[in-house]
């Protein structure tokens, strides 16, 4: 249901982020809503600096994954999903949420986490967020803590590479 197998059937591609990517992450960027923004950055945020699209388009594939969702027809990113030192973030352009995008694209990294052998991951988003909230439960993230407006959730991943194949067909961490 939410696979990569799924996205193609949307007809889009999965590939993981390049350094090549910055002016089409800037368009991607650029093409979200307002709310969009501030639910993905938790404030206003209009543009993004140079020195923020440099350190975007900076994956090193272990520490920092990153993993795009494109329009062959066009190139255009539809969404972004990706972890930083074990902090998860993930966004779909407006007109193409709610499709299963954004937890497809979110159960790869987290796969490639597993395979990275990180142990864990965290993800902040505001109690508003119902989307963001409900796709982090799906994948089987819980509550840890709160400050003001913000919810902090982790997911501890399993050891072993078959469950972390699992975690790529839906079924959840331990």
């Amino acid at each position: 249901m939410y696979t990569e197998a799924a996205l193609r059937k949307l007809g889009l591609e999965v590939r993981p982020l390049e350094r090549a990517d910055r002016d089409a992450l800037d368009a991607f960027f650029a093409g979200l809503s307002d709310r969009s923004r501030r639910l993905r950055f938790m404030s206003p945020k209009p543009r993004l600096s140079a020195r923020e699209l440099d350190r975007l388009v900076d994956v090193d594939h272990l520490h920092h994954e990153a993993l795009v969702a494109v329009r062959p027809d066009s190139g255009a990113f539809v969404g972004v999903a990706r972890y930083v030192d074990g902090e998860l973030a993930v966004t779909v352009t407006d007109c193409w949420q709610r499709l299963g995008i954004g937890v497809a694209l979110a159960r790869m990294v987290v796969v490639r986490a597993c395979e990275s052998s990180l142990r864990r991951l965290t993800a902040t988003t505001l109690w508003e967020n119902y989307a963001s909230r409900a796709l982090l439960a799906r994948l089987g993230f819980r509550a840890r803590g709160h400050m003001g407006a913000m919810i902090e959730l982790q997911l501890d991943l399993p050891g072993e590479r078959c469950a972390c194949g699992q975690l790529a067909t839906g079924a959840r961490a331990a």
